[in-house]
This record gives C-alpha cells, sequence and structure tokens, in this order.
C-alpha cells in the first residue's frame, strides 16, 4: 500500500478548511431551533439544505413516511441523529475526495479554497446535494484513470441522493459510448426532456411549491415554466432556467457561479468531462421552480474544467 505524502499545498488547505468547517458547524448548531410539527416536517433554522426535514423523518419508524428521503434520514438514523459524528464522517469522505481531485488537478485546491465557504454549509450534514457532489466526484476519478470503480461507487452513492441520479449516470455512459454522436443524442435528449417535461417525476409538485410561493415569488419563472409545460419549449428555455437557479443563489453564487461558466464555455475542449457539465446542468434544471441548491453540485465540476484550463497555460 502506498503511503499518502501530504504536500504543503494540501496541508495548509487542510488546515484551513478544518477552521472553516468547525466555523460553520458552530454557527449552524448556535443558530439551529429544531421542532418537530404533525406533518413530519421539522424546522431547523441555520442549517444547509433540508437537513431539518431529514431530522424529523430519521424519528418516524414507518418506511413509507421518507422513502423520498431514504438517504440523508437513513444516515441521520444509523448515526442516532448525533450531528457531531456525521459531520466528521462526512468531512473526512469530503476531504478524500479533494485529495483524490487534487492529485490529478493541482489546480483544484485552490479554485476550492477560494470557494470553500460556498460548499461548507452543504457538507456538514445530511442532504442529497452532498451526495450528488460525491457522484459527480466519482465519474471525474473515472474519466481521469478509466477505473469502472468509481462508477460502481458512484451508482451506490446515488442511491442515497436521488433514484433520478442512476438514470443520469446511464446517460452518462450511454453519451460516452457513443461520444462520436454526441450532439446528435443531446438534441434527442433535449426535445424528449421539451416533449415530456409535465411528465417527469413530482413535476406536479414542483409546480405547486412554485404557485404557492414557497420557494418564489417569481413570475418570470411561472412564465418559463408555462411555456416548457404547455408549448414543449423546454429546449429553449434551458438557458433561462439556468439563470434563474443561479440568481437564487444570491449575489455571491451569482457572480463566481457565472464567471465559472463563462471559462468553462470557453474552453470547451474535454469532450467527456463536457458532457458530464452538460447533463449535470440538465438535472439541475429539470424542475419547475428555480433553485440554486439543485445545480449548486456542479461546481465540482466547473472547478476540474477551469482547473485543466490553468494547468494547460503553465
Amino acid at each position: 500500500m502506498k503511503n499518502i505524502s501530504f504536500n504543503k499545498n494540501y496541508s495548509i488547505y487542510l488546515f484551513i478548511s478544518i477552521i472553516i468547517y468547525i466555523i460553520c458547524f458552530e454557527y449552524s448548531i448556535d443558530s439551529g431551533n429544531f421542532s418537530l410539527s404533525n406533518d413530519y416536517y421539522g424546522i431547523l433554522r441555520g442549517f444547509p439544505a433540508d437537513t431539518g426535514v431529514y431530522l424529523s423523518l430519521s424519528m418516524i419508524e414507518t418506511f413509507d413516511a421518507y422513502h423520498r428521503n431514504i438517504g440523508p434520514t437513513l444516515v441521520l438514523y444509523l448515526f442516532n441523529e448525533n450531528l457531531f459524528s456525521i459531520f466528521i464522517i462526512q468531512f473526512m469522505i469530503y476531504q478524500l475526495f479533494i485529495y483524490k481531485l487534487y492529485k490529478i488537478n493541482k489546480s483544484v485546491l485552490f479554485l476550492m479554497l477560494s470557494l470553500l465557504p460556498i460548499l461548507s454549509l452543504t457538507t456538514l450534514f445530511p442532504n442529497k446535494e452532498l451526495y450528488t457532489i460525491y457522484v459527480y466526484a466519482s465519474l471525474i476519478l473515472y474519466l481521469t484513470n478509466k477505473k469502472i470503480i468509481w462508477i460502481l461507487l458512484a451508482i451506490i452513492i446515488a442511491f442515497f441522493a436521488r433514484y433520478e441520479l442512476i438514470y443520469f449516470i446511464i446517460l452518462f455512459i450511454i453519451f460516452l459510448i457513443f461520444k462520436k454522436y454526441f450532439n446528435y443524442i443531446l438534441i434527442i435528449l433535449f426535445l424528449s426532456i421539451s416533449f415530456y417535461y409535465k411528465d417527469v417525476s413530482r413535476m406536479d409538485e414542483y409546480r405547486l411549491v412554485l404557485e404557492s410561493g414557497v420557494n418564489h415569488e417569481n413570475s418570470i419563472a411561472l412564465f418559463i415554466d408555462n411555456l416548457c409545460r404547455d408549448y414543449y419549449m423546454y429546449f429553449i428555455m434551458w438557458p433561462f432556467k439556468i439563470m434563474n437557479s443561479i440568481i437564487d443563489g444570491g449575489y455571491f453564487n451569482l457572480i463566481t457561479f457565472s464567471l465559472l461558466l463563462l471559462i468553462v464555455f470557453k474552453n470547451y475542449s474535454n469532450k467527456s468531462i463536457n458532457i458530464l457539465f452538460i447533463l449535470a446542468l440538465l438535472y439541475g434544471t429539470i424542475v419547475s421552480f428555480p433553485h440554486f441548491r439543485y445545480i449548486l453540485p456542479t461546481y465540482i465540476i466547473m472547478f476540474h474544467i477551469v482547473g485543466l484550463h490553468i494547468n494547460s497555460k503553465k
């Protein structure tokens, strides 16, 4: 077994990362206000994503109550809702992925460090977006060394996120096999999504969220969704759905995500990683209401692409 040698740069990154994560964890715990309601949905202010919901569901004995959120809920249940233990383990897993990516793309380290505050809260506690980041990282590692173990790992992790991610991985493999016909398959995929947009799993529920204004009182989002549902225009509205989701992330994410996006599309060279990136953006925007959290995992892919560009200039 090879000895893992942490060089100076990675050691500095790891030290700063630990400090930031501890501060974020303490902030989340101090500002958390958890209460369990009769409909199994709790409120956990200060915690990222739907951790409060998962905490509520993990206290319920019946499988039917949380089968749609089985991954995060199962993690909480297995650790007896001990958030600190989960924080430590997930931090270690996350850093392991970062180290593996760092070994193949040194520039990723500094990109990850500069945007760590965005990802830190997301990687503290069980949530689907965190596991989606793991899936994307596994697929990046597969593209690098072609070891099938990374595909298998991605499939296993996908069960802890959303089952739709399984379809995403299958699509990704199909695109890699028929990479020569990438443009044609992409056109077919866009047209298929456009025609079956309103039939996508849970799309009616997402539509109700949009109409009720729980997430957004956004007439533009409603207008875009109407065009996608009633006039089959998803393939035209896709860029607008992406921008709407980015705007939902606030000014900092609007600036950083947009800049990375421009660099990625300007340096459109590695077809395999670009396939992964486009599919990830598709996966994050097949939903009625704009939500930055759904496209946040694509950061890990953009870090890698931009890192490859930086390395090519050296």
